[in-house]
């Protein structure tokens, strides 16, 4: 009856010192978990912070292509200017020629 006693109190002991190790093995999971949903929060906020940046960048660009725009109709109109102009002088130029002086 003792050597029972003796198997089932190593028995026991075993068992609690099993259920000890799950309970720090649970711990570790949960920590794992909570450095997990940590990471997961951090990456949300990189991840909208990107967007913001994206979206920055975005009307940037678009009030680039508006200033672009400006520009190059600008340049057509001083195009358009310098040709005028030329056509001017060359009128001119020829009524000079045909006036007599």
């Amino acid at each position: 009856m003792a050597g029972e006693s003796t198997d089932m109190s190593n028995v026991i002991g075993s068992i609690s010192n099993e259920i000890f190790q799950m309970g720090d093995h649970i711990k570790d999971i949960a920590e794992n978990s909570a450095n997990s949903s940590n990471i997961v929060q951090d990456a949300d906020q990189k991840a909208v912070l990107t967007q913001e940046t994206m979206e920055k960048l975005k009307q940037s660009a678009l009030s680039i292509g508006k200033v672009n725009e400006v520009i190059t109709d600008i340049s057509a109109q001083t195009k358009l200017l310098a040709l005028n102009a030329t056509i001017e002088a060359l009128v001119r130029e020829r009524q000079v020629k045909v006036l007599p002086l």
